[in-house]
């Protein structure tokens, strides 16, 4: 409706006018009215359309809805947990990410303002996105190491470009500086805090050298339970209607003697195994 101005009657107007030379007031009135028609038409064309969409999205969610509840109860209790599972870390990854992404733009936001002390003329620094800073960090994430550059002018007013470097540690959301350098030059260092650094990088790599200790003890016990359960085999009599699992413990006089899992041992002559468990004998015996 609200296409139907006092330009659009006028346009109906004339146009009539122009086509009979005089137009009555109830030509007028027709003519307005189809006008008006027209316009509720295609508005209501457009609204049926956006109704149907809006109907297909619905019917869109509710379908892949059904399907998931269909496809989760196909599963077995021990595959929907693991999917279960499988949601919770990575849901738990994300936000850990998140709030590492928050501490790295942090980091970067607080070393340009220790930065921006730290310069002659404070007020005309640029930090531009032309060299986007390099942050690193530790992997308990509460130590970071910002560099970039930044303009500025130096003591005769000409503008030059200075390499920095910032290290700050985070603890309870609170940011500290440890040192900041300068064009090469340690304009800042916290005794304290980098001592604090040296004792838990110290402690760190005393426990990544007992947790390499304890993965190396823990990959040769994995080794030698494999070289182990390589020993077990399955024994088949000559007939081949008798099996048992057991561990070779070797031959004496045509005996060959066996262990098996629950620690009881078996003695049979050799001829009485299949011609493969003979033959795997022989082969060991070379």
């Amino acid at each position: 409706m609200d296409e139907f101005t006092r330009e659009s009657i006028i346009e109906v107007a004339n146009g009539a006018n122009q086509n009979v030379g005089c137009i009555s007031r109830t030509e007028f009135t027709r003519l307005t009215g189809v006008r008006m028609r027209r316009i509720f038409c295609r508005k209501s064309l457009c609204a049926l359309v956006l109704l149907v969409v809006v109907a297909a999205a619905i019917t869109g969610c509710g379908e892949n809805r059904e399907a998931t509840v269909r496809r989760r109860a196909s599963l077995t209790p021990e595959q929907r947990q693991a999917e279960d599972q499988s949601a919770v870390e990575a849901e738990a990854k994300k936000k850990k990410e998140d709030e590492l992404e928050r501490r790295e733009a942090g980091a970067v936001t607080i070393s340009q303002d220790y930065v921006r002390k730290f310069l002659k003329h404070p007020d005309d620094a640029s930090f531009d996105s032309w060299d986007a800073p390099e942050v690193k960090w530790n992997p308990a994430g509460d130590t970071f190491f910002v560099s970039s550059k930044v303009k500025a002018k130096n003591d005769f007013g000409g503008e030059l470009t200075y390499r920095w470097a910032t290290i700050l540690t985070l603890k309870a959301n609170t940011w500290d500086l440890v040192s900041c350098v300068i064009d090469d030059k340690e304009v800042y260092t916290s005794d304290a805090l980098l001592n604090e650094l040296k004792s838990q990088r110290q402690s760190a790599g005393r426990e990544e050298k007992e947790a390499a200790k304890r993965a190396e003890a823990e990959a040769r016990k994995e080794r030698q339970a494999a070289i182990e359960e390589a020993k077990w085999r399955t024994w088949t009599d000559a007939s081949g209607k008798h099996k048992t699992e057991a561990k070779y413990s070797g031959t004496l006089n045509g005996e060959v003697m066996l262990l098996k899992r629950n620690g009881s041992k078996i003695q049979l002559p050799l001829d009485r195994l299949s011609d493969e468990d003979r033959e795997w004998i022989a082969n060991r015996s070379k």
